[in-house]
Protein backbone atom coordinates (compact mmCIF):
# COMPACT_ATOMS: atom_id res chain seq x y z
CA UNK A 1 0.00 0.00 0.00
CA UNK A 2 3.06 2.27 -0.25
CA UNK A 3 1.97 3.79 -3.56
CA UNK A 4 -1.37 5.13 -2.32
CA UNK A 5 0.34 6.65 0.75
CA UNK A 6 2.89 8.43 -1.45
CA UNK A 7 0.04 9.65 -3.67
CA UNK A 8 -1.83 10.95 -0.61
CA UNK A 9 1.27 12.85 0.56
CA UNK A 10 2.11 14.39 -2.81
CA UNK A 11 -1.44 15.40 -3.71
CA UNK A 12 -1.87 17.20 -0.36
CA UNK A 13 1.61 18.52 0.46
CA UNK A 14 3.05 19.29 -2.99
CA UNK A 15 0.16 19.08 -5.48
CA UNK A 16 1.82 21.41 -8.01
CA UNK A 17 5.27 19.78 -8.06
CA UNK A 18 6.02 18.95 -11.68
CA UNK A 19 6.83 20.52 -15.02
CA UNK A 20 5.01 22.75 -17.53
CA UNK A 21 4.63 21.05 -20.93
CA UNK A 22 2.90 22.86 -23.82
CA UNK A 23 1.38 25.40 -21.40
CA UNK A 24 -0.13 22.57 -19.33
CA UNK A 25 1.38 21.61 -15.95
CA UNK A 26 2.08 17.91 -15.55
CA UNK A 27 2.47 17.15 -11.86
CA UNK A 28 3.87 14.21 -9.93
CA UNK A 29 0.56 13.95 -8.04
CA UNK A 30 -1.39 13.64 -11.31
CA UNK A 31 0.94 10.91 -12.60
CA UNK A 32 0.60 9.03 -9.31
CA UNK A 33 -3.17 9.48 -9.51
CA UNK A 34 -3.28 7.85 -12.95
CA UNK A 35 -1.15 4.94 -11.71
CA UNK A 36 -3.32 4.54 -8.60
CA UNK A 37 -6.49 4.40 -10.71
CA UNK A 38 -5.04 1.40 -12.51
CA UNK A 39 -3.49 -0.28 -9.46
CA UNK A 40 -6.50 0.21 -7.17
CA UNK A 41 -9.17 -0.25 -9.82
CA UNK A 42 -10.62 -3.09 -7.76
CA UNK A 43 -11.46 -0.71 -4.92
CA UNK A 44 -12.88 1.81 -7.38
CA UNK A 45 -15.08 -0.81 -9.05
CA UNK A 46 -16.11 -2.16 -5.66
CA UNK A 47 -17.23 1.32 -4.58
CA UNK A 48 -19.12 1.77 -7.86
CA UNK A 49 -20.93 -1.56 -7.39
CA UNK A 50 -21.92 -0.85 -3.80
CA UNK A 51 -23.03 2.77 -4.23
CA UNK A 52 -25.66 2.60 -6.98
CA UNK A 53 -27.14 6.08 -6.57
CA UNK A 54 -23.68 7.68 -6.69
CA UNK A 55 -22.79 5.56 -9.71
CA UNK A 56 -25.92 6.55 -11.65
CA UNK A 57 -25.31 10.25 -11.08
CA UNK A 58 -21.59 9.88 -11.82
CA UNK A 59 -22.44 8.11 -15.10
CA UNK A 60 -24.78 10.94 -16.14
CA UNK A 61 -22.16 13.47 -15.08
CA UNK A 62 -19.37 11.89 -17.14
CA UNK A 63 -21.61 11.23 -20.16
CA UNK A 64 -22.90 14.81 -20.43
CA UNK A 65 -19.43 16.32 -19.93
CA UNK A 66 -18.04 14.13 -22.72
CA UNK A 67 -20.93 15.00 -25.09
CA UNK A 68 -20.63 18.74 -24.39
CA UNK A 69 -16.86 18.61 -24.87
CA UNK A 70 -17.15 16.71 -28.19
CA UNK A 71 -19.77 19.16 -29.47
CA UNK A 72 -17.43 22.07 -28.72
CA UNK A 73 -14.23 20.30 -29.71
CA UNK A 74 -13.46 22.52 -32.69
CA UNK A 75 -13.72 25.63 -30.52
CA UNK A 76 -12.16 24.15 -27.40
CA UNK A 77 -8.73 25.36 -26.30
CA UNK A 78 -6.46 22.77 -24.70
CA UNK A 79 -6.98 24.07 -21.17
CA UNK A 80 -10.77 23.72 -21.52
CA UNK A 81 -10.41 20.06 -22.57
CA UNK A 82 -8.01 19.55 -19.65
CA UNK A 83 -10.69 20.91 -17.27
CA UNK A 84 -13.20 18.39 -18.69
CA UNK A 85 -10.71 15.58 -18.00
CA UNK A 86 -10.13 16.83 -14.44
CA UNK A 87 -13.86 17.01 -13.75
CA UNK A 88 -14.58 13.49 -15.02
CA UNK A 89 -11.59 11.61 -13.56
CA UNK A 90 -11.13 13.29 -10.15
CA UNK A 91 -14.17 11.72 -8.40
CA UNK A 92 -12.59 8.27 -8.88
CA UNK A 93 -10.20 9.13 -6.04
CA UNK A 94 -13.03 8.10 -3.70
CA UNK A 95 -12.17 4.48 -4.55
CA UNK A 96 -8.48 5.08 -3.90
CA UNK A 97 -9.47 6.55 -0.54
CA UNK A 98 -11.20 3.25 0.29
CA UNK A 99 -7.85 1.47 -0.21
CA UNK A 100 -6.11 3.59 2.44
CA UNK A 101 -5.77 2.68 6.12
CA UNK A 102 -7.06 5.56 8.23
CA UNK A 103 -4.44 5.72 11.00
CA UNK A 104 -1.58 5.99 8.49
CA UNK A 105 -3.61 8.41 6.38
CA UNK A 106 -4.18 10.76 9.32
CA UNK A 107 -0.46 10.77 10.09
CA UNK A 108 0.24 11.77 6.50
CA UNK A 109 -2.50 14.44 6.49
CA UNK A 110 -1.08 15.83 9.76
CA UNK A 111 2.39 16.17 8.23
CA UNK A 112 0.93 17.68 5.05
CA UNK A 113 -1.06 20.25 7.04
CA UNK A 114 2.06 21.32 8.93
CA UNK A 115 4.09 21.60 5.71
CA UNK A 116 1.43 23.62 3.86
CA UNK A 117 0.65 25.86 6.85
CA UNK A 118 4.30 26.50 7.76
CA UNK A 119 5.21 27.30 4.18
CA UNK A 120 2.35 29.82 4.04
CA UNK A 121 3.89 31.47 7.13
CA UNK A 122 7.24 31.59 5.34
CA UNK A 123 5.57 33.20 2.31
CA UNK A 124 3.85 35.76 4.53
CA UNK A 125 7.11 36.61 6.31
CA UNK A 126 9.58 36.62 3.42
CA UNK A 127 7.48 36.93 0.24
CA UNK A 128 5.96 34.48 -2.22
CA UNK A 129 8.49 35.03 -4.99
CA UNK A 130 11.45 35.12 -2.59
CA UNK A 131 10.62 31.69 -1.21
CA UNK A 132 9.31 29.84 -4.28
CA UNK A 133 10.94 26.56 -5.27
CA UNK A 134 10.48 25.89 -8.97
CA UNK A 135 9.41 22.34 -9.72
CA UNK A 136 8.34 21.71 -6.12
CA UNK A 137 6.00 24.46 -4.91
CA UNK A 138 4.91 25.15 -8.49
CA UNK A 139 5.52 23.50 -11.86
CA UNK A 140 8.96 23.92 -13.43
CA UNK A 141 8.67 26.41 -16.32
CA UNK A 142 5.47 27.94 -14.94
CA UNK A 143 5.09 31.28 -13.15
CA UNK A 144 3.22 32.45 -10.07
CA UNK A 145 2.80 36.01 -11.35
CA UNK A 146 -0.39 35.28 -13.32
CA UNK A 147 -2.13 33.35 -10.52
CA UNK A 148 -5.17 34.92 -8.84
CA UNK A 149 -3.58 35.81 -5.51
CA UNK A 150 -4.29 39.55 -5.52
CA UNK A 151 -0.79 40.69 -6.38
CA UNK A 152 -0.21 44.37 -5.67
CA UNK A 153 -3.56 44.90 -3.91
CA UNK A 154 -3.45 47.20 -0.85
CA UNK A 155 0.27 47.72 -1.38
CA UNK A 156 1.05 44.07 -0.61
CA UNK A 157 2.96 41.57 -2.69
CA UNK A 158 -0.25 39.52 -2.59
CA UNK A 159 -3.36 39.27 -0.43
CA UNK A 160 -3.52 35.46 -0.64
CA UNK A 161 -0.80 33.12 0.60
CA UNK A 162 -1.07 30.12 -1.77
CA UNK A 163 1.54 27.94 -0.02
CA UNK A 164 2.22 24.92 -2.27
CA UNK A 165 -1.15 25.22 -4.03
CA UNK A 166 -0.27 28.18 -6.35
CA UNK A 167 -3.55 29.95 -5.47
CA UNK A 168 -4.98 30.87 -2.08
CA UNK A 169 -8.43 29.44 -2.84
CA UNK A 170 -7.00 25.99 -3.50
CA UNK A 171 -4.97 26.11 -0.28
CA UNK A 172 -8.06 27.25 1.64
CA UNK A 173 -10.04 24.17 0.56
CA UNK A 174 -7.20 21.88 1.63
CA UNK A 175 -7.06 23.49 5.08
CA UNK A 176 -10.79 22.89 5.63
CA UNK A 177 -10.57 19.21 4.63
CA UNK A 178 -7.37 18.53 6.58
CA UNK A 179 -8.64 20.27 9.72
CA UNK A 180 -11.89 18.30 9.58
CA UNK A 181 -9.94 15.05 9.14
CA UNK A 182 -7.67 15.69 12.13
CA UNK A 183 -10.56 16.76 14.37
CA UNK A 184 -12.61 13.72 13.30
CA UNK A 185 -10.01 11.07 14.10
CA UNK A 186 -9.54 10.62 17.84
CA UNK A 187 -6.34 8.57 17.95
CA UNK A 188 -2.78 9.59 17.18
CA UNK A 189 -0.20 11.94 18.66
CA UNK A 190 -2.37 14.63 20.27
CA UNK A 191 0.43 17.19 20.68
CA UNK A 192 1.41 16.95 17.02
CA UNK A 193 -2.25 17.02 15.99
CA UNK A 194 -3.02 20.16 18.04
CA UNK A 195 0.07 21.85 16.60
CA UNK A 196 -1.06 20.97 13.06
CA UNK A 197 -4.58 22.26 13.77
CA UNK A 198 -3.23 25.62 15.01
CA UNK A 199 -0.92 25.96 12.00
CA UNK A 200 -3.77 24.94 9.69
CA UNK A 201 -6.13 27.58 11.10
CA UNK A 202 -3.48 30.29 10.73
CA UNK A 203 -2.81 29.07 7.17
CA UNK A 204 -6.52 29.20 6.39
CA UNK A 205 -6.64 32.78 7.62
CA UNK A 206 -3.66 33.72 5.43
CA UNK A 207 -5.03 31.95 2.35
CA UNK A 208 -7.27 34.98 1.73
CA UNK A 209 -9.99 32.66 0.40
CA UNK A 210 -13.36 34.06 1.44
CA UNK A 211 -15.12 31.17 -0.29
CA UNK A 212 -13.28 28.80 2.08
CA UNK A 213 -13.07 30.70 5.35
CA UNK A 214 -16.65 32.04 5.47
CA UNK A 215 -18.32 28.58 5.43
CA UNK A 216 -15.62 27.39 7.84
CA UNK A 217 -16.46 30.15 10.33
CA UNK A 218 -20.17 29.42 9.96
CA UNK A 219 -19.73 25.69 10.58
CA UNK A 220 -17.00 25.70 13.28
CA UNK A 221 -19.40 26.42 16.21
CA UNK A 222 -21.36 23.30 15.30
CA UNK A 223 -18.11 21.30 15.14
CA UNK A 224 -17.14 22.44 18.64
CA UNK A 225 -20.63 21.73 19.98
CA UNK A 226 -20.68 18.29 18.37
CA UNK A 227 -17.33 17.34 19.89
CA UNK A 228 -18.37 18.68 23.30
CA UNK A 229 -21.66 16.76 23.20
CA UNK A 230 -19.93 13.45 22.46
CA UNK A 231 -17.82 13.63 25.62
CA UNK A 232 -19.42 11.52 28.33
CA UNK A 233 -17.78 12.87 31.51
CA UNK A 234 -17.64 16.34 33.03
CA UNK A 235 -13.85 16.04 33.34
CA UNK A 236 -13.57 15.28 29.63
CA UNK A 237 -15.75 18.25 28.77
CA UNK A 238 -13.70 20.54 31.01
CA UNK A 239 -10.45 19.41 29.39
CA UNK A 240 -11.97 19.92 25.95
CA UNK A 241 -13.14 23.47 26.75
CA UNK A 242 -9.74 24.32 28.25
CA UNK A 243 -8.05 22.96 25.09
CA UNK A 244 -10.26 25.11 22.85
CA UNK A 245 -9.55 28.19 24.98
CA UNK A 246 -5.80 27.39 24.96
CA UNK A 247 -5.76 27.07 21.15
CA UNK A 248 -7.55 30.41 20.81
CA UNK A 249 -5.16 32.12 23.27
CA UNK A 250 -2.05 30.72 21.54
CA UNK A 251 -3.37 31.81 18.13
CA UNK A 252 -4.16 35.32 19.39
CA UNK A 253 -0.75 35.61 21.07
CA UNK A 254 1.03 34.49 17.91
CA UNK A 255 -0.86 36.94 15.72
CA UNK A 256 -0.50 39.80 18.23
CA UNK A 257 3.16 39.32 19.19
CA UNK A 258 4.70 37.96 16.01
CA UNK A 259 2.37 38.80 13.15
CA UNK A 260 0.29 41.85 14.09
CA UNK A 261 -0.25 42.73 10.41
CA UNK A 262 -2.42 39.63 10.13
CA UNK A 263 -5.14 41.24 12.29
CA UNK A 264 -5.49 44.24 9.98
CA UNK A 265 -5.23 42.01 6.93
CA UNK A 266 -7.95 39.62 8.16
CA UNK A 267 -10.29 42.47 9.07
CA UNK A 268 -9.85 44.19 5.70
CA UNK A 269 -10.04 40.98 3.68
CA UNK A 270 -12.86 39.06 5.35
CA UNK A 271 -15.05 41.84 6.75
CA UNK A 272 -14.59 45.16 4.96
CA UNK A 273 -14.06 43.70 1.47
CA UNK A 274 -16.93 41.23 1.82
CA UNK A 275 -19.41 43.84 3.04
CA UNK A 276 -18.43 46.41 0.42
CA UNK A 277 -18.41 44.02 -2.57
CA UNK A 278 -21.99 43.69 -3.80
CA UNK A 279 -20.97 41.75 -6.93
CA UNK A 280 -19.10 38.93 -5.17
CA UNK A 281 -15.82 39.74 -6.95
CA UNK A 282 -17.71 40.21 -10.21
CA UNK A 283 -19.54 36.87 -9.96
CA UNK A 284 -23.09 38.28 -10.15
CA UNK A 285 -22.17 40.40 -13.19
CA UNK A 286 -20.66 37.37 -14.91
CA UNK A 287 -23.78 35.28 -14.25
CA UNK A 288 -26.09 38.03 -15.58
CA UNK A 289 -24.05 38.26 -18.82
CA UNK A 290 -24.14 34.47 -19.27
CA UNK A 291 -27.94 34.31 -18.91
CA UNK A 292 -28.21 37.25 -21.30
CA UNK A 293 -26.30 35.22 -23.91
CA UNK A 294 -28.79 32.36 -23.48
CA UNK A 295 -31.73 34.74 -23.90
CA UNK A 296 -30.35 35.81 -27.30
CA UNK A 297 -30.61 32.26 -28.68
CA UNK A 298 -33.59 30.94 -30.67
CA UNK A 299 -35.79 28.19 -29.21
CA UNK A 300 -33.54 25.29 -30.21
CA UNK A 301 -30.49 27.28 -29.13
CA UNK A 302 -32.01 27.79 -25.70
CA UNK A 303 -32.78 24.07 -25.41
CA UNK A 304 -29.19 23.24 -26.37
CA UNK A 305 -27.84 25.75 -23.80
CA UNK A 306 -29.97 24.25 -21.04
CA UNK A 307 -29.18 20.62 -21.84
CA UNK A 308 -25.53 20.83 -22.98
CA UNK A 309 -24.35 24.28 -22.03
CA UNK A 310 -23.69 27.49 -23.94
CA UNK A 311 -21.50 27.11 -27.07
CA UNK A 312 -17.94 27.60 -25.86
CA UNK A 313 -17.06 30.11 -28.57
CA UNK A 314 -19.55 32.55 -27.02
CA UNK A 315 -17.46 32.64 -23.86
CA UNK A 316 -20.40 32.71 -21.42
CA UNK A 317 -19.24 31.41 -18.08
CA UNK A 318 -19.59 31.73 -14.33
CA UNK A 319 -17.89 30.90 -11.07
CA UNK A 320 -18.96 28.06 -8.83
CA UNK A 321 -21.55 25.41 -9.52
CA UNK A 322 -23.18 27.48 -12.29
CA UNK A 323 -19.96 27.05 -14.27
CA UNK A 324 -20.97 23.42 -14.88
CA UNK A 325 -24.40 24.58 -16.08
CA UNK A 326 -23.09 27.14 -18.56
CA UNK A 327 -20.34 24.85 -19.92
CA UNK A 328 -22.01 21.41 -19.82
CA UNK A 329 -25.72 21.86 -19.12
CA UNK A 330 -28.24 21.30 -16.36
CA UNK A 331 -27.86 17.49 -16.22
CA UNK A 332 -24.16 17.87 -15.49
CA UNK A 333 -24.83 20.47 -12.82
CA UNK A 334 -27.49 18.38 -11.03
CA UNK A 335 -25.44 15.18 -11.20
CA UNK A 336 -22.35 17.05 -9.99
CA UNK A 337 -24.29 18.31 -6.98
CA UNK A 338 -25.45 14.75 -6.32
CA UNK A 339 -22.01 13.10 -6.37
CA UNK A 340 -20.74 15.82 -4.04
CA UNK A 341 -23.64 15.60 -1.59
CA UNK A 342 -24.08 11.80 -1.38
CA UNK A 343 -20.75 11.18 0.45
CA UNK A 344 -21.70 13.92 2.95
CA UNK A 345 -25.02 12.18 3.64
CA UNK A 346 -23.30 8.80 3.98
CA UNK A 347 -20.75 10.13 6.48
CA UNK A 348 -23.53 11.73 8.53
CA UNK A 349 -25.36 8.39 8.64
CA UNK A 350 -22.17 6.61 9.75
CA UNK A 351 -21.93 9.05 12.66
CA UNK A 352 -18.87 10.83 11.29
CA UNK A 353 -20.42 14.28 11.42
CA UNK A 354 -17.22 16.32 11.73
CA UNK A 355 -15.74 15.04 8.46
CA UNK A 356 -19.15 15.44 6.83
CA UNK A 357 -19.18 19.07 7.97
CA UNK A 358 -15.70 19.55 6.50
CA UNK A 359 -16.93 18.24 3.15
CA UNK A 360 -20.01 20.45 3.49
CA UNK A 361 -17.79 23.51 3.98
CA UNK A 362 -15.89 22.70 0.78
CA UNK A 363 -19.19 21.98 -1.00
CA UNK A 364 -20.41 25.48 -0.07
CA UNK A 365 -17.14 26.91 -1.41
CA UNK A 366 -17.64 24.97 -4.66
CA UNK A 367 -21.05 26.60 -5.03
CA UNK A 368 -19.45 30.05 -5.39
CA UNK A 369 -15.91 29.29 -6.60
CA UNK A 370 -14.59 27.16 -9.47
CA UNK A 371 -11.57 25.69 -7.67
CA UNK A 372 -12.98 22.25 -8.55
CA UNK A 373 -11.73 22.82 -12.11
CA UNK A 374 -8.12 22.48 -11.01
CA UNK A 375 -6.31 19.62 -9.26
CA UNK A 376 -6.25 18.67 -6.48
CA UNK A 377 -9.49 20.25 -5.14
CA UNK A 378 -11.89 17.50 -6.26
CA UNK A 379 -9.28 14.76 -5.75
CA UNK A 380 -8.74 15.77 -2.12
CA UNK A 381 -12.50 16.04 -1.55
CA UNK A 382 -13.30 12.53 -2.75
CA UNK A 383 -10.05 11.02 -1.45
CA UNK A 384 -10.84 12.00 2.15
CA UNK A 385 -14.49 11.04 1.69
CA UNK A 386 -13.35 7.55 0.67
CA UNK A 387 -10.91 7.26 3.58
CA UNK A 388 -13.54 8.19 6.16
CA UNK A 389 -16.18 5.91 4.73
CA UNK A 390 -14.16 3.11 6.35
CA UNK A 391 -14.24 4.76 9.77
CA UNK A 392 -16.92 5.34 12.36
CA UNK A 393 -16.90 8.42 14.58
CA UNK A 394 -17.08 6.32 17.73
CA UNK A 395 -13.66 4.96 16.85
CA UNK A 396 -14.45 1.59 15.25
CA UNK A 397 -12.87 0.87 11.91
CA UNK A 398 -15.17 -0.83 9.43
CA UNK A 399 -13.66 -4.12 8.27
CA UNK A 400 -12.65 -4.09 4.63
CA UNK A 401 -12.48 -7.03 2.30
CA UNK A 402 -9.03 -8.29 1.50
CA UNK A 403 -7.54 -6.87 -1.65
CA UNK A 404 -7.79 -10.25 -3.32
CA UNK A 405 -11.55 -10.37 -2.70
CA UNK A 406 -12.02 -6.80 -3.85
CA UNK A 407 -10.22 -7.50 -7.12
CA UNK A 408 -12.35 -10.57 -7.92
Amino acid sequence: MLLNNIFLFMTMAFPKAGVLIASTPITIAEILFAICIIKYRGYILDFIRKNKYWTVFYGLYVFTIIIATLINLNEAPLFRIAISVVLTISPLSIGIGKSLEISKSIKIVTICLIIVGMYALVQWSFGINNTKVEGLTYAYGDTLDDKTNGYGVDGREAIKMPSTYQVGNGAGLFYILALAALISYKSGNKLLKYFAIIIGMIGLLMSGSRSAIIPFIILIPYVIYNLYKKLKTNKGRQIFLLSVILIIIISILYITLFNSELIEYAYNRYILTTLSDSTGSGRTTMIAKAFEEISKQNFFGKVRCILLGVPWEIGATSEGILYTFFKYGIITMISFLAILILPIIKLFKKGNKIMAIGLLGVFIAFCVDSSFNYPPALINYFLLAGIFMNYRQEGKTILKKSQEEVHR
